[in-house]
């Protein structure tokens, strides 16, 4: 282990792992904040396409990378300009 190893396992032995943990749970409700904005900004372009409702689903589709599902035919009729979309055929 290196200087700098040293000095961080140090500093972390001061500070403690009660500590620690409040960081690493405010750290990971920033990454969810900020996953959550980002798919929000993401639909807000689409809402001349889609409303705001269906394209929260578009966008968090693309940001799964996984297609989106759907029997909406409104929705369904994107599908080309977005590939995410699958849409199911009903037939009668």
């Amino acid at each position: 282990m290196g200087p700098l190893g040293r000095r961080k396992l140090a500093e972390f032995k001061r500070v403690g792992i009660g500590r620690i943990e409040p960081a690493r749970n405010g750290l990971a409700l920033l990454a969810d904040h900020t996953a959550r904005a980002r798919r929000a900004a993401s639909a807000w372009q689409l809402r001349h396409s889609f409303s705001f409702y269906d394209a929260l689903y578009l966008a968090l589709a693309e940001s799964l990378n996984s297609p989106l599902v759907t029997a909406d035919a409104r929705i369904a009729r994107a599908q080309p300009e977005h590939p995410l979309i699958l849409p199911i055929l009903h037939s009668k």
